[in-house]
């Protein structure tokens, strides 16, 4: 096994690749804790980003090793984390002008 590795990568390599796999695990794994313990909503802009974040460092981990299987699930993980961040951050914006005319519109009514 250790000829493998020695043959493939070289050691400071080996562990780069080993050190954003396993942040990438870490930012997952603890989204998917904080989710179960309702420490996070899933639609929270924080839960979104750990997982496409994770989801791409391991893709990143991906380029020297090819798996098709994990890259496949890795790159539907991002992407669907971006597109629920997009929404996340739409929502925010109609939210947030939705309260700015709350706020003006009492203030326009109480002028007549």
């Amino acid at each position: 096994m250790e000829d493998y590795w020695s043959d493939q990568v070289s050691s400071d390599e080996f562990m780069l690749l080993c050190n954003e796999n396993s942040l990438g695990v870490v930012f997952i794994l603890a989204a998917y804790l904080l989710l179960q313990v309702e420490e996070m909503r899933a639609t929270s802009a924080p839960h979104l980003i750990a997982n496409g974040l994770g989801a791409f460092l391991i893709l990143i981990s991906l380029v020297n090793e090819s798996n098709l299987s994990v890259f496949i699930i890795e790159a539907a993980w991002l992407l669907i984390s971006v597109y629920g961040l997009i929404r996340c951050l739409k929502k925010r914006c109609i939210q947030t002008a939705i309260k700015q005319i709350s706020v003006t519109v009492p203030f326009a009514e109480s002028a007549r």
